[in-house]
């Protein structure tokens, strides 16, 4: 039993060492500057994944890192696919996920979702009210919003 016990000490140890070694790593991908210049290289989102606050930068693998604030630049394009760019929600600069873009763009940020048109965002809430112990009803307000934002699409 014990050798059995040893294994599974050494293969959580090697499980949490990974752990580590992967939140580390930079991705290929491109920062559009708002004056229009690009720069690639090898990128990392600060902060969560649902929320970031800015990037760091490598011109190469060997590179120094170079941090990036939401201000310093348009948008962000990683090579897994995943574009992210600078909004303002609720008097704030974010850096939102940009899912679909058209006469309508949808981006996520925060664990919400909001639609851009004309450069004012509007977010889509659902928002939950307990009215008894056993039973939660949902407010759906995004609704009303997609009526508003899409009546002329």
């Amino acid at each position: 039993m014990k050798p059995l016990s040893l294994i599974f000490f050494f293969a959580i140890l090697l499980g949490l060492r990974m752990q580590g070694v992967s939140q580390n790593i930079f991705h290929n991908g491109l920062i559009i500057k708002e004056s229009g210049d690009t720069l690639k290289g090898y990128l990392k989102l600060q902060g969560n994944k649902i929320a970031p606050t800015g990037v760091l930068f490598k011109e190469t693998d060997k590179s120094i890192e170079v941090a990036f604030t939401i201000e310093d630049f348009e948008s962000v394009i990683l090579n897994d696919y995943r574009y992210y760019k600078s909004i303002i929600i609720n008097n704030e600069r974010v850096l939102a996920q940009f899912l679909v873009q058209g006469k309508v763009n949808l981006y996520s940020w925060d664990d919400k979702f909001f639609l851009e048109k004309e450069n004012e965002v509007y977010p889509l809430i659902i928002e939950e009210i307990e009215v008894k112990a056993d039973y939660i009803h949902q407010k759906k307000s995004y609704v009303g919003v997609l009526k508003f934002v899409l009546s002329d699409c």
